[in-house]
């Protein structure tokens, strides 16, 4: 998985003597970048609605399952489908405007919000789902 995304970039830099050493072909990894440059506000909605999904998960598996397990897997999950692919989209979607566009805004105001305020507003929810949820 890790190689498939350093072929990915390796094409879509433009380098293409060192996707010809490494014998990649490009035009694939073309059509999906522009797939998802067509698409980039409905797979950011996508995946804010997976990573809300999966705080919820976070809140019924810690308060209602008690269980570390699924706990862990829904936090590393809620990173997978949160944070990650919204520096990866706004890393793309630099690359292919040079500028700051809206969508790069959005991302980086999304970022900020995650890091800063929107820590406070998981731990209100959090005490609120322990006071309403936990018995």
């Amino acid at each position: 998985m890790l190689l498939k995304a350093f072929y990915f970039f390796v094409c879509l830099s433009g380098d293409f003597y060192n996707a010809k050493a490494l014998k990649l072909d490009c035009k694939g990894d073309a059509k999906m970048y522009n797939f998802i440059m067509a698409n980039k506000w409905a797979i950011l909605l996508i995946l804010e609605i997976f990573a809300w999904s999966f705080t919820v998960f976070m809140f019924y598996a810690r308060y209602k399952m008690q269980s570390s397990f699924w706990f862990k897997l829904a936090s590393a999950m809620l990173v997978l489908t949160g944070v990650i692919p919204q520096v990866l989209l706004g890393v793309l979607n630099f690359a292919a405007t040079k500028e700051m566009d809206l969508f790069s805004l959005v991302l980086v105001l999304l970022i900020l919000y995650g890091c800063t305020i929107g820590r406070k507003h998981v731990q209100k929810l959090d005490s609120w789902v322990q006071k309403n949820f936990v018995k």
